[in-house]
């Protein structure tokens, strides 16, 4: 049984990379981020993000960019690696530049979907690989030509109550992200 599952979650790497790898060849950006939940799980997340797609959003909301973002994630529980939760996750993202006149720092937010291979980690019952993945955080471009940025993102995952138990997961993300 867990060859089976090790199985699993090596063919969901493969396809999530070469997702992300394909997408990355015309794309837009490319990011590296740590997650971490304290004393509970920590973990790696590797994405890619379309160029702005061109949507007319509602007023009310601002002047938001909207992007499509695909992530392979992996999650470990503290002091059992053998453990490891992997998730494929597709979420579209609004970012809005907080200040009009210098547009180097933004809010980001974003609900997607997300499949993954192992329905507990760091105590807690997911109950289904179905989840919905939530987040908002903070970007900032940080060098002169706008190509690099670091990101703060606090991120939720849970099955929004479809299967009980329902008890989700809260990461800290910190990463850095490059642009094409």
């Amino acid at each position: 049984m867990k060859t089976l599952l090790r199985t699993s979650r090596q063919g969901l790497l493969v396809i999530g990379l070469g997702l992300i790898g394909a997408g990355a060849a015309s794309g837009e950006t490319l990011s590296l981020s740590g997650s971490y939940l304290p004393s509970e799980v920590v973990g790696g997340r590797l994405s890619y993000r379309s160029n702005p797609l061109p949507v007319v959003l509602p007023v009310g909301l601002g002047t938001p960019t909207l992007f499509l973002e695909f992530s392979l994630n992996s999650w470990v529980e503290y002091g059992r690696d053998d453990e490891a939760v992997t998730s494929l996750a597709v979420s579209p993202v609004l970012q809005w530049p907080l200040f009009a006149d210098h547009a180097s720092l933004f809010l980001e937010a974003g609900i997607g979907l997300a499949m993954i291979d192992f329905v507990q980690i760091g105590g807690r019952d997911l109950s289904s690989h179905f989840q919905f993945e939530d987040r908002i955080g903070l970007s900032w471009a940080y060098s002169g030509n706008q190509k690099s940025s670091l990101n703060f993102n606090i991120f939720h995952y849970s099955n929004a109550g479809l299967k009980q138990p329902n008890q989700g997961l809260n990461l800290l993300v910190l990463g850095w992200s490059y642009r094409l």
